[in-house]
This record gives C-alpha cells, sequence and structure tokens, in this order.
C-alpha cells in the first residue's frame, strides 16, 4: 500500500470516531496498551497519574468519613467505607461504587467519580491528538492501538456514572439554544426517616418521567415538588478565566456541575459564592435539583472582572 493511501485511509478512520460507540467494547482494560507514539505516552501517563490523585483524594475523604460514622455508631455505614478502602487500595483502574446511606460519604463518593470522568474525558481528548501524529507518521500499528483506546472510553463512558450526563468523547455536541430538562421520579432513598438521603446520582434516578423538555433559562427553573430533575447541556465560555458561580433553591437542595466539576455542591449554602477555573469553549453544564420541598433552582455566575448577573440565555445550548 502506498504512503498517501495509508494516509487517507487513516483520516477516514478519524472521521468515523463517533460510530465507534456502536461497536464492541475494545479487549485490553483501559490505560493497559503500550504505545510507541510519545504524545498517546505522555497522555496515558497523565491519565494514569489522574486516576491515582483520585483514588487517594477518595481515600482521604473516606478514612475522614469512617470518623464520623464510628462516631455515631453507625455499623453498616463503617463496614461499607471499609470495603470501599480495600477496593481503593487493591485496584489501579477506576473503581464503581454504590451509594452510601449518609450524605458526607456520598458527596466524597461523587467528587471521586467526578474526577474519574473528567480524567477520562481529558485522556480522550489528549489521545485524539496522539492520533493524528500517528497518522501523519503513517504508522497504522500505533494508529490502530489508539484508535482502540478511544473506542474503550467511548464504551466506558456511555453510561455515565457521575451525578450528571457527560457527552461521549469523539461527539461534537448540538447547538440547539436552550438547555434539556429531564425530570425523574423521586427516589426511595429521599423518603423522609431514619436513612434519609436528599441527594442521589443520576445513575440511580432510575426511568425518566416523560420525554426530555427544552428550557431556555438556567438562571431560574422549575419542577415538580416530588421529582429530582436534571437540566443539561452547554455552556459557551468565551474567555478563560475564574468564574464565580451561586445557586439557591428550598433547602438548597440542588447541585451544580460544570466541565466534569462540581461547582456548587448539594445543600453548600444557600446563594455561597463557589469558584471554578474554566477554559474558553462549549463546556458540559448540568443542574441537578432534588425531590422534596425544591420547585425552583436560581443560578446566577460572576465572570472574570464583572459583577453577579444571570446567566445570558444565549450562551446555553443542548
Amino acid at each position: 500500500m502506498r504512503i498517501n493511501e495509508l494516509v487517507c485511509g487513516s483520516l477516514l478512520a478519524m472521521a468515523s470516531l463517533a460510530a465507534f460507540a456502536q461497536e464492541e467494547p475494545a479487549a485490553a482494560p483501559i490505560a493497559a496498551r503500550t504505545f510507541v507514539n510519545p504524545a498517546a505516552q505522555t497522555a496515558q501517563s497523565n491519565y494514569q497519574a489522574g486516576l491515582k490523585a483520585a483514588r487517594l483524594k477518595y481515600a482521604a475523604d473516606l478514612n475522614q468519613a469512617m470518623k464520623v460514622v464510628l462516631t455515631a455508631a453507625n455499623l453498616e455505614e463503617a463496614n461499607a467505607i471499609n470495603a470501599t478502602l480495600q477496593k481503593l487500595g487493591a485496584e489501579d483502574l477506576p473503581l464503581s461504587t454504590a451509594p452510601f446511606k449518609t450524605a458526607q460519604v456520598n458527596e466524597a463518593r461523587l467528587r471521586y467519580e467526578a474526577s474519574v470522568t473528567n480524567a477520562q474525558r481529558q485522556y480522550g481528548r489528549d489521545l485524539q491528538q496522539a492520533l493524528k501524529g500517528a497518522m501523519a507518521a503513517a504508522n497504522l500499528e500505533e494508529s490502530n492501538e489508539i484508535n482502540a483506546e478511544i473506542k474503550a472510553l467511548i464504551n466506558l463512558l456511555a453510561p455515565a456514572s457521575s451525578s450528571t450526563p457527560q457527552p461521549p468523547i469523539g461527539q461534537p455536541p448540538k447547538k440547539a439554544p436552550g438547555l434539556e430538562l429531564v425530570r425523574y421520579p423521586q427516589h426511595p432513598s429521599q423518603a423522609v426517616g431514619q436513612n434519609y438521603n436528599g441527594n442521589v446520582s443520576a445513575a440511580d434516578m432510575g426511568k425518566p418521567l416523560g420525554a426530555p423538555q427544552t428550557v431556555r433559562s438556567l438562571s431560574i427553573w422549575t419542577k415538580a415538588v416530588n421529582e429530582n430533575a436534571v437540566l443539561s447541556g452547554f455552556i459557551k465560555i468565551e474567555k478563560a478565566g475564574t468564574y464565580e458561580f451561586r445557586t439557591n433553591s428550598d433547602f438548597d437542595r440542588n447541585e451544580l456541575m460544570i466541565d466534569g466539576r462540581i461547582v456548587c455542591k448539594f445543600r453548600d449554602g444557600p446563594n455561597e459564592p463557589q469558584s471554578v477555573r474554566l477554559k474558553a469553549g462549549l463546556l458540559p453544564i448540568a443542574s441537578t435539583a432534588y425531590a422534596i420541598r425544591t420547585t425552583e433552582t436560581r443560578i446566577q455566575w460572576k465572570p472574570p472582572g464583572q459583577e453577579w448577573s444571570d446567566i445570558p440565555d444565549d450562551l446555553l445550548f443542548h
């Protein structure tokens, strides 16, 4: 095969990245492949370092929470935390854990899942750049290896494990105005009682209630009092920098996530300012409001050098 035919064929393969999500998952575990391309090696090393940092932070949070549940003589929760700590110490790959009974431990779990998802998405972006270099060098074998890793990441991210849905790698966002609202029934753990848990992950919310709806404004949006709801899509950040956000709802029962990171946590305080460093571009955003009491969620932002204001509707897409 001639070199120019090889490169053209590889470029066509890259153009079809979005279709890989329809195929079977790659056999090799994520980050277990051996690359020779320097960019792919660096991407893999950074990804593994990111996972290690997420596991260490999760373990530290769990050890701190263990002291609290032991003081409260909550043996069941202590056993669940201990089992997760053992898995964290034994596994190199991201760890998927079930929801806990107490809010503090669940918040640690959600932070860990968000960190892992963010690391996986960055790994995918870095690998796509490495793929371009491998194809430009007409290295078909290495291109196939990198391609296989990207395919495995797409399959891994398809069922989002964090509290808000994330778009898969390789598929550009649609650009319809507004955000998409998905409603869910109240979760059994949200019933007021001894094991009450106010916030649950999107993966545990169950079957949506009806078809998604388009909502044009993020600054004020509403839902039924006995439902959970996720308003998600993309926000256009025109200038990179440090942005501040604040949210409020009845009993502050909401969460705001941007670009895979929890910015405003569940019940972090009404209108309590939280800052986050954002890059320019279309970034995934999701506002989650939880069942019981909450019907209206309010969100404002403070871009660099500006005052507090509502988020302009024309910066929101889905």
